[in-house]
C-alpha cells in the first residue's frame, strides 16, 4: 500500500504516545528500542490514538541489553489505518519508529 501524498521519516519517543499526526494512517518499517540500566521488554504497537484500539504489531520475543539498542526491520510494512500508539515498558528510555504516513 503506497500514499499518494505522504512523508516518510522517523520519530524518537521518551514515553508512551502517538506516533506522527494523531489519527493519519501510516505504515510502521521498524524501530529502536533503546533499554536503560535494566532488560527493557513489552513494546506495543497499537492501531489508533491509545492503548483501547487493537494491538497491530507486538516486538519479537528477544529483550533489549542493559544500556543498549535493539534495532527492528520489518520486511514488509505493517498498516496503521487509524493512526499509530506506541506504548513500551518503564526500563525503555526511548523508542524511534521508521514509518510513512499520509497526510
Amino acid at each position: 500500500m503506497a500514499f499518494p501524498q505522504s512523508f516518510s521519516g522517523y520519530q524518537r519517543i521518551t514515553s508512551s504516545g502517538v506516533i506522527g499526526t494523531s489519527g493519519n494512517p501510516l505504515i510502521f518499517y521498524g524501530y529502536s528500542l533503546h533499554s536503560g540500566g535494566t532488560v527493557s521488554s513489552g513494546t506495543f504497537f497499537f492501531n489508533g490514538t491509545s492503548t483501547s484500539g487493537g494491538t497491530v504489531f507486538q516486538n519479537d520475543p528477544s529483550n533489549a541489553a542493559i544500556n543498549a539498542d535493539k534495532m527492528v526491520t520489518l520486511p514488509v510494512g505493517v498498516t496503521f489505518p487509524s493512526g499509530c500508539y506506541v506504548s513500551f515498558d518503564g526500563n525503555a528510555t526511548a523508542v524511534t519508529v521508521f514509518y510513512t504516513e499520509a497526510f
